[in-house]
C-alpha cells in the first residue's frame, strides 16, 4: 500500500491538473475522506473533536448531486473559498463557501461565482460582499440555466473591489473551479 507521503504527492499533482485544466478525479475526494488530509495540508478533521466551528456545513439539500472543490479550500485575498455546483430541478445552482483565512481578519472582500463548461464558456458572474471577520458564510446559491447539456463546474475568485474580475473576463482563465457535474439541460 502506498505511504501517506506518496499519496500526498499524487493528490498534489491531481490538484495541480485540476487548477490548470479543470480536471477533477474521484481519487482526490476518496483520499481526503480516508486520511482526513488534502493537498497542501488544509484538510480538516472529520471525526469527534474536530474543529466544527470552522468546518463548512454539509449540503443543505440531501440527495441532490453536488460537486465542490473539496477540502482543499483556496486562500484568495484572505478568504478560504470552496466553489460548489449542484443540480436543482431543471436548473443548476452555484455557490461558494467562504471562511476567513485568519479568524481576526476585519477586511471586506467581494466573492465572485459563475458557471463554466468544459470549453470554458462562462455564465454571468454573481457577487457577494463578505466581511471576513463574521466567520463562515455562503455566497449564493445562484440559479443558472446554461444554453446546452454538458459538464459544468462552479468557478470563483475573490477581489477587493466590485469591478468584474479579470479571471472572468479572460477567455483563457477559469478562476478556481469545483469538481464538475453533468447537467442534462432544461427539460
Amino acid at each position: 500500500m502506498p505511504t501517506a507521503t506518496t499519496l500526498s504527492v499524487i493528490i498534489a499533482v491531481l490538484a495541480l491538473f485540476n487548477d490548470v485544466f479543470g480536471i477533477r478525479t474521484m481519487a482526490v475526494g476518496v483520499y481526503c475522506r480516508v486520511v482526513d488530509e488534502c493537498a497542501g495540508g488544509k484538510g480538516r478533521p472529520s471525526g469527534v473533536g474536530g474543529d466544527t466551528s470552522s468546518a463548512a456545513p454539509e449540503n443543505p439539500k440531501p440527495g441532490i448531486p453536488t460537486a465542490c472543490r473539496g477540502k482543499d479550500n483556496l486562500l484568495i485575498e484572505g478568504a478560504l473559498v470552496n466553489p460548489c455546483i449542484r443540480r436543482e430541478g431543471d436548473s443548476l445552482e452555484i455557490y461558494v463557501d467562504v471562511e476567513p483565512g485568519s479568524p481576526d481578519d476585519p477586511n471586506e472582500v467581494v466573492v465572485w461565482a459563475w458557471w463554466r463548461d468544459a470549453e470554458n464558456a462562462k455564465g454571468e458572474p454573481h457577487k457577494c460582499l463578505i466581511k471576513l471577520g463574521d466567520g463562515y458564510q455562503r455566497c449564493g446559491p445562484f440559479t443558472a440555466n446554461p444554453p446546452r447539456a454538458g459538464y459544468y463546474s462552479a468557478a470563483t475568485t475573490v477581489t477587493s473591489s466590485g469591478e468584474v474580475p479579470a479571471k472572468w473576463a479572460d477567455k483563457n482563465s477559469t478562476g478556481q473551479v469545483s469538481a464538475r457535474i453533468y447537467w442534462p439541460g432544461k427539460q
